[in-house]
């Protein structure tokens, strides 16, 4: 158990964030979208609630039109602040670099959807715009993952509380691992920018 991170490709042209805003309860699934994105054109053989089938309806309509959706995403599981930490000076509390704002962008998303939009321990969804995902694309794409290893100090992260970071864990395997979340953050905001898409971010 414990709080993850999800990020996945939307359209630009989609209305999923609108129903969402409009509508409560099922703007209170869309951190779920995930689940729904890797259905794919399956009908759903989870929950009968009416809101969930309308959001299952709504992506698998998506998915139609753009098969490549149900592979435009990216899963941090729950090492996102460990690899939030390596990529931000500024989340270091350090004097934060030129790419800095857009790193956090990529990290949390852009803004919030709407005030019922939020996960089920309470964290907001929160959307990025294709514009912005295409300079936040740009950024990650000046990020050299191996240079990321000198911000590799667990000791560190434990002690500015970093979510589940533990002092003395180190190992290459471990640095392995994160270094891959990173190079998979990249290839999935290189994509995202090359269609156009939005990217939502759930944290949940």
């Amino acid at each position: 158990m414990g709080i993850e991170r999800s990020y996945q490709a939307i359209p630009a042209n989609s209305d999923l964030l609108d129903r969402a805003r409009a509508n409560i309860e099922l703007g209170e699934l869309l951190s779920s979208a995930r689940f729904y994105f890797a259905d794919g054109l399956h009908e759903q053989k989870g929950p009968t609630w009416p809101p969930s089938l309308e959001l299952g309806r709504l992506i698998r309509a998506l998915v139609v039109a753009d098969p490549g959706l149900i592979v435009r995403g990216h899963y941090l599981e729950k090492s996102w602040g460990q690899v939030h930490r390596l990529l931000s000076a500024t989340y270091r509390g350090e004097v934060a670099g030129p790419d800095d704002e857009l790193i956090d962008v990529a990290m949390i998303g852009e803004a919030i959807i709407a005030e019922h939009v939020v996960g089920s321990q309470g964290v907001p969804v929160r959307y990025t715009r294709p514009a912005a995902v295409s300079a936040v694309a740009e950024a990650l794409l000046r990020v050299k993952p191996d240079t990321l290893r000198r911000h590799y100090d667990l000791s560190a992260m434990e002690a500015q509380g970093v979510y589940k970071a533990f002092a003395g864990r180190e190992s290459e395997e471990h640095w392995a691992y994160l270094r891959e979340l990173v190079v998979g953050l990249q290839k999935f905001y290189q994509e995202a920018a090359r269609f156009g898409d939005g990217v939502l971010v759930c944290t949940d």
